[in-house]
């Protein structure tokens, strides 16, 4: 097969279909950072990305009027021809998937995309949700939040991962994790791993080409800063009994211990404001090293290659000099990378 760049300017552009189930505050960041990655892999491959949101999601008014104006409804999706999916997360609001108010539509997505043989990419909780509705197994609670950019290695070879190096580094932001054994046992073949053994990407030939990624390669240089200052002055306020600690491996040298000096220094509630200045000060001096983007957008090229060779073997060209038809594609963004 022909590699990404490589493909005729005559090729129908490759439509993928991105849910996004962020809260509020996170919706518009996560489809900037999914579009620029994937337009990153894309090469000369024309990308057509529409956007869907999932019902039962709770949403401040904000929330659904930008939905209203930019999304369209999962049933337009359902009517939709797609080449791939892409599924973001939601905080949950409980313990269990089955007590969450989208889990029915949730389930109804995941059913259709594995009945109609459509590649998904399910990120971070929506990996949690997936596996637990296909195969019923279970995230566990880790002690403290994992938070920060972590070394991962390679744990299979395939072409997922084709001309990537044995390690690379990776964001990941969650307080859930999922055991190997448990995705082993379903079918599931580890991809990659983090040093503490906890999976990074898996898959199963089951599910359609399906990428399941417990880490977030699409994050920008500055994600994990914005949710790291949510979370201290969440916790600076009162509003959570957690004190975060700084995102591992992100930080200029001695910036994260100088960080958790100055947390020692004031319990929650007092001075939180100023206590926040200070800590913010520090942190715009911090250098951010993004070491991640060249491996995410190697490992979304390849998973762009899989989405066109398996659009190819389900939709075989006709004969030569024939006039392909065109998809009705669902309203959103079309680009060809420069």
């Amino acid at each position: 097969m022909p590699a990404v760049s490589e493909l005729p300017a005559s090729e129908p552009p490759l439509v993928i279909a991105f849910v996004n189930n962020m809260p509020d505050a996170a919706l518009e960041a996560a489809e900037t950072q999914f579009q620029s990655l994937a337009e990153a892999a894309a090469g000369h491959t024309r990308i057509h990305f529409s956007k869907f949101y999932l019902p039962g999601v709770p949403r401040l008014e904000r929330g659904r009027q930008y939905l209203s104006q930019s999304y369209s409804p999962l049933s337009r999706l359902i009517d939709s021809p797609v080449d791939g999916l892409i599924v973001t997360g939601a905080v949950p609001s409980g313990s269990t998937f089955e007590g969450e108010p989208y889990w029915p539509s949730f389930t109804k997505l995941a059913d259709w995309a594995n009945a109609n043989g459509v590649p998904a990419y399910w990120s971070c909780l929506a990996a949690h949700a997936a596996v637990k509705h296909f195969d019923g197994i279970e995230r566990f609670r880790m002690p403290r939040k994992l938070s920060g950019v972590f070394e991962c290695e390679k744990a299979a070879a395939g072409p997922l991962v084709a001309g990537v190096p044995l390690r690379w580094q990776v964001p990941h932001s969650r307080y859930n994790d999922l055991r190997e054994d448990d995705l082993i046992a379903a079918g599931y073949r580890i991809v990659s791993r983090l040093k503490s053994g906890s999976p990074d990407i898996f898959v199963n030939p089951r599910h359609n080409l399906s990428v399941f990624a417990q880490g977030h390669p699409e994050y920008d240089r500055m994600t994990l800063f914005y949710e790291y200052r949510r979370d201290l002055g969440q916790f600076l306020r009162g509003q959570s009994g957690v004190s975060p600690h700084p995102p591992e491996g992100y930080f200029g040298p001695g910036t994260a211990e100088s960080i958790e000096r100055l947390d020692g220094m004031v319990p929650p509630g007092a001075c939180a404001e100023e206590h926040l200045r200070v800590i913010e000060e520090l942190l715009a001096k911090a250098v951010i090293t993004a070491s991640w983007r060249t491996v995410a957008v190697r490992v979304f090229a390849n998973w762009i290659k899989l989405l066109l060779k398996e659009r190819s073997r389900r939709r075989p060209a006709r004969a030569a000099g024939a006039a392909r038809a065109a998809p009705a594609l669902p309203a959103g963004i079309e680009w060809r990378a420069k």
